[in-house]
């Protein structure tokens, strides 16, 4: 199925309680491939889609998870970050402020990728926190270091080897 600008298109075919089930065009069997994706995830392509190409599908999620010990909220990510999950994050985020925690962590370790979307929202907390009653802490995941260590901003967001609460 052609979209639009005559792009090749997933076809929807159903919606469940699971996620969309959808087809698209490809070589990986005659027709068409069947994929499952979650709900609430979105879709990237890595190519574009032709009949005679192959398209290389994935799912972005964030899975998102809070809790408080004493003055410590603790927002745990795992997954990936970016254009497309931040907005969930942000909200995270926000509503974690407005419990008026001491310390607000955010643990990453189970982030595998972030864009520029989330070096961008770090910083902006980390500058929010210096002028606040809270203070932020950020337990970056090796991929999370290493993006943030690459734009520079090491030294204007607190990074935490260890988390402030035990597990």
């Amino acid at each position: 199925m052609r979209d639009a600008r005559g792009a090749w298109a997933p076809k929807r075919l159903a919606q469940g309680r699971e996620g969309l089930i959808a087809s698209l065009p490809g070589r990986f069997q005659q027709g068409a491939v069947r994929i499952s994706i979650p709900t609430g995830s979105h879709i990237h392509s890595d190519a574009p889609a032709t009949p005679d190409s192959r398209c290389i599908v994935r799912a972005t999620t964030l899975a998102l998870s809070t809790r408080r010990t004493d003055d410590v909220l603790v927002i745990e990510a795992a997954g990936e970050i970016d254009i497309a999950t931040i907005g969930r994050l942000e909200e995270a985020l926000t509503d974690g402020v407005a419990a008026a925690p001491a310390v607000l962590e955010v643990d990453l370790r189970g982030v595998f990728f972030m864009d520029s979307t989330g070096v961008w929202l770090l910083t902006r907390f980390a500058a929010l926190a210096d002028v606040a009653a809270w203070s932020l802490s950020v337990v970056p995941s090796a991929a999370v270091r290493r993006v943030l260590d690459v734009s520079g901003v090491t030294g204007r967001i607190p990074l935490a080897e260890r988390r402030t609460v035990a597990a």
